[in-house]
């Protein structure tokens, strides 16, 4: 998005800097803190259209936060990122309407002083990734009640405190590349109010009977972990899911009883291990829009069941290339000519 003229190893040789540039984007501040430039574009300027439209000559070097809050006036910082610092700013003085906080890529983390994060009283959007998060941050996120989005993605996590069920507003929660390896973290069971859950990559084998307590759950994304003995059967009882993301879990086949999951409208079962044909489940899936059933190297054939599924708008079959009825090359084309394809076959 933005490009520092310094390299990532220089900027965290550099112990003691903050790096502020403060831009006024889409009539709402949005605060950057990156690399190793010290700038700060003052907020009487127009909106920019796009943030690649900064140029830094037009930047002015800062020394003290009371600056920036002088230059800001009537108007709040809402969006705020942090990468590669040394040093935590005062964040509930600087930005005490902060909505959205980025503190993704910081090797530091752990060193913070992270409380602060527990003041941001209209925090609605924050982001851990890609940094070794410590109980302690988490416990302090927990304070941030009106949080509705946390994003923890690669963070080495093995579990989550308890106290995250105090997160009662929460509604994203991404998990992706952590290790869960003894299991999906309790608490997760608890968020309540949640509609869309990651746990891409978080080396699970099964999950919680408890899962089914999200009752608002709406999005699930499970790629790329190994469910051995099946589908968790907690997934067929979350009726309100409308996408639901399989890719890469080895399975060999699908419950009957994912029929029960009647608003579900994205389906992703690529890259499993169906021999010859799709599960018969999937054509039975009256409200489905999108099924993608790429990268399946024995997958042979489809059904002409599929010219039931009358709310179907997009297959994706691309590198199934054992498919032959119809053939792969019908397949890619669109689900219009795959429709034709069994049309045809009848007439």
């Amino acid at each position: 998005m933005l490009t520092s003229e310094h390299s990532e190893s220089e900027c965290m040789a550099m112990s003691t800097a903050i790096y502020l540039l403060s831009i006024y984007y889409n009539n709402r501040f949005l605060l950057v803190l990156k690399g190793c430039k010290v700038s700060y574009r003052h907020s009487d300027e127009p909106p920019m259209r796009s943030l690649q439209e900064l140029i830094s000559k037009d930047l002015i070097l800062i020394t003290d936060y009371k600056q920036i809050i002088d230059d800001i006036g009537d108007n709040h910082i809402t969006h705020m990122e942090l990468h590669l610092i040394d040093e935590m700013p005062p964040l509930d003085i600087l930005a005490p309407y902060l909505g959205h906080l980025n503190l993704s890529v910081n090797t530091k983390l752990q060193n913070l002083d992270y409380i602060a994060i527990s003041n941001l009283k209209h925090l609605k959007v924050l982001q851990l990734s890609n940094n070794l998060v410590s109980s302690d941050l988490l416990h302090e996120t927990s304070r941030c009640t009106l949080l509705r989005q946390l994003i923890l993605r690669g963070c080495e996590l093995t579990d989550l405190p308890l106290s995250l069920k105090a997160l009662n507003n929460l509604q994203s929660l991404d998990l992706e590349g952590n290790f869960f390896f003894k299991g999906l973290s309790e608490v997760v069971t608890q968020l309540t109010t949640l509609k869309s859950l990651n746990l891409k990559s978080c080396q699970l084998t099964e999950l919680p009977e408890s899962l089914r307590a999200l009752k608002n759950l709406q999005t699930l994304l499970l790629n790329n972990n190994y469910f051995s003995k099946g589908l968790p059967k907690v997934v067929t009882q979350l009726t309100t899911l409308t996408n639901l993301s399989l890719r890469n879990c080895k399975l060999t086949k699908l419950p009957d009883s994912l029929n029960s999951l009647k608003y579900m409208e994205v389906l992703d079962i690529s890259n499993n291990i169906f021999l010859g044909k799709l599960p018969s489940v999937v054509y039975r899936m009256a409200n489905l829009e999108v099924l993608h059933i790429e990268d399946i190297p024995h997958l042979e054939e489809l059904s002409s069941e599929i010219l039931n599924m009358k709310h179907l708008k997009n297959i994706k079959c691309y590198n199934s290339f054992a498919l032959r009825s119809p053939p792969y090359a019908v397949c890619q084309q669109s689900l219009s000519a795959i429709k034709k394809y069994f049309t045809d076959l009848q007439d």
